[in-house]
Order: structure tokens, then sequence, then C-alpha cells
């Protein structure tokens, strides 16, 4: 997905899951293995996530909009699970990805998020037609041929991690770099 075009007056922003330290450590190891031995790079260039809101155009003013902890307040910590690996097979630039166990709270999440911004109109977002949420460790930079190499290599690997999710991040595209200017914590049990 390319990133929509930054215009004057409006800034990048994304919507995010973010992990914990050591968690975010263990997926950037994996990250940091694919771009030594397959040169592929784009993955490293982006904050270890899973995508709430893809990137979209929004003027400063969204950062102060009430509609994040609206979210926030309606949604229990929960936990997630990363199993093993997966891809999307694309013709031009294949993904690999590590895959989450279903969760019924993750989709409840992006499912509150998206009827709350259209109802509040916040800014226009174009939203994923399948939310099928999980980690990207190669994309975009991946060629093919070399991918091949990587998916034989990665497509019977165990990878697990478990953790409980607490909040969800607003961020900013900040001179190419993804910048948190938002973290909404969700309400207690």
């Amino acid at each position: 997905m390319n990133h929509p075009e930054q215009t004057a007056g409006t800034n990048l922003y994304l919507v995010a899951l973010l992990f914990p330290e050591g968690v975010n450590e263990k997926v950037r190891i994996v990250q940091r293995e694919i771009s030594q031995d397959f040169g592929f790079k784009k993955s490293l260039s982006r904050p270890v996530h899973i995508t709430l809101i893809p990137p979209f155009k929004a003027t400063a003013a969204v950062e102060k909009s009430p509609v994040f902890q609206q979210v926030a307040d309606l949604i229990h910590p929960f936990k997630i699970v990363l199993r093993d690996f997966s891809c999307f097979p694309n013709p031009k630039t294949p993904v690999l990805f590590m895959h989450l166990e279903d969760n019924p709270e993750l989709v409840h999440l992006f499912q509150t998020l998206q009827r709350i911004w259209e109802e509040t109109r916040s800014a226009q977002v174009i939203w994923m037609k399948h939310f099928t949420p999980h980690v990207t460790v190669a994309y975009r930079d991946t060629e093919p041929r070399k991918f091949r190499e990587l998916w034989a290599r990665f497509k019977d690997r165990v990878f697990d991690a478990a953790f409980m999710q607490e909040n969800f991040t607003l961020l900013r595209l900040d001179d190419g770099v993804w910048t948190p200017v938002g973290h909404f914590t969700f309400a207690k049990k």
C-alpha cells in the first residue's frame, strides 16, 4: 500500500498497536536477520506494530481528537499471541509476517475504532477491506526470487511470543520516521 501524499498543512498518521520492549526486540532480531541475509531492509524503517488504521492524511487537529480516548475507554486490556510465520504471496512484492492467534478482542477494538471514527468523521481514512492483523517482518523491497528463499527458511520456523496489550498509539510521520504522538490506555477491568 502506498502512503497518501502529504500536502501543505497535513501530516501522515498511523494508528497501531506497539509492543512491549522484550517482544519488540524479538521481532527486530528476525527483521535484522532478514535484512542481513536477504537484503530486505524496509521493515526496519517502521516501528514493530499491528496496524489498526493504515497511513492517512490529516491536520494536526487529529492529535487532539477525543475519538481515540473514547475508543480506548470502551476496550479492556487483552492478550496477543504471536505464533510462527505466514505470507501474502503478492506477485510483485510478497510480504512475510508473524501470524497472530485468532483474537476476538482485537477484532472488537478494530470494529469499535472504525465505527466511532466514521460516526465522528474525524478524517478521511481508507479502511482495510479485510482486517488481517499481523506483524510484518519483510515487505515492499522483497523481490519474488529472493522471497522464495526467505519463505523456505521461515515457513516452518517456530516463533512464539505473548503479551498483554494495554493501549494503542497514534503515530505521525516526521521526516521519514514514525513518531508516537499519543498513547491511549484501555479501561481497566
